[in-house]
């Protein structure tokens, strides 16, 4: 160039004439290459993400847990990276059956409930028919659930009442119409099996066989004077007094006619 200096034809690296030029990345003399995004356009900014994706979000190739690549996913049961024993059933099926309060798989509980429908109470139901109960509620005097029998008017357990009434209630521990309770004081220290001679007053001749009154009032009567129920009472024989042989008996209820053989 005519008066020029030298710089109409200098290249981008400064040489005149190398006819080098800045690509449109702004390298000199480059291919444009080092500027172009994942799309092939220069300067565009796009990028692969970590999925290989171009200009992504990583989404595409990320587990359950947000990590791309990680692998992992969701089991049966809804757990990320779980083996879906989570939600097992006991027998063996994903969200199959569960064990009851009574440790069988499948069960409804009742296989262990008390009578009371509450697996494992323990409650039971009584000899009287009651749940939990302790067989009290339906107890003799006795001592026997069922049994029936209650005290009576004259204190004594499963008697009919009527042998007191001719002593006004005036009766001793002993059983004993108007008397001072002494005559049946040995019979604290017998030990069971005690076999017994007692005797009550009777109008009249003694029957050949005994009633059951009599029975019952002899029964009853030494029941409550050793403290025990009717039914550990046995009659033996009965028999009048003229019919007594030996000595040294004890009389538990008078002196008159003589029952031998009251048996517990």
């Amino acid at each position: 160039v005519c008066g020029g200096d030298g710089t109409s034809c200098v290249g981008c690296d400064g040489v005149s004439g190398s006819g080098k030029e800045d690509d449109v990345c702004g390298v000199c003399d480059g291919d444009g290459t080092s500027c172009l995004g994942c799309d092939g356009e220069p300067n565009s900014g796009m990028v692969d993400d970590a999925c290989g994706v171009c200009n992504g979000d990583g989404s595409s190739c990320a587990g359950c847990d947000g990590v791309a690549n990680s692998g992992k996913t969701k089991d049966a049961c809804g757990v990320c990276g779980g083996d879906g024993s989570t939600c097992m059933g006991c027998d063996g099926v994903i969200h199959g059956k569960v064990e009851d309060d009574c440790g069988v798989c499948g069960g409804d509980g009742k296989t262990c409930a008390g009578c009371d429908g509450v697996p494992k109470s323990g409650k039971t139901v009584d000899t009287c028919g009651v749940c939990g109960g302790d067989g009290s509620s339906c107890t003799g005097c006795d001592g026997i659930a069922n049994s029936g029998l209650r005290v009576d008017s004259c204190g004594v357990c499963g008697g009919s009442g009527e042998w007191c009434e001719q002593c006004d209630g005036a009766v001793d521990q002993c059983g004993v119409c108007k008397s001072d309770g002494k005559s049946c004081a040995w019979v604290s220290t017998a030990s069971a099996p005690v076999r017994i001679m007692t005797s009550l007053t009777v109008s009249g001749r003694l029957p050949p066989e005994v009633s059951v009154e009599m029975k019952e009032l002899l029964v009853t009567s030494v029941a409550s004077v050793m403290n025990v129920g009717p039914h550990e009472v046995e009659v033996k024989s009965v028999m009048p007094a003229t019919a007594r042989k030996g000595g040294g008996r004890r009389s538990l209820l008078g002196t008159d006619g003589e029952v031998e053989g009251l048996e517990r």
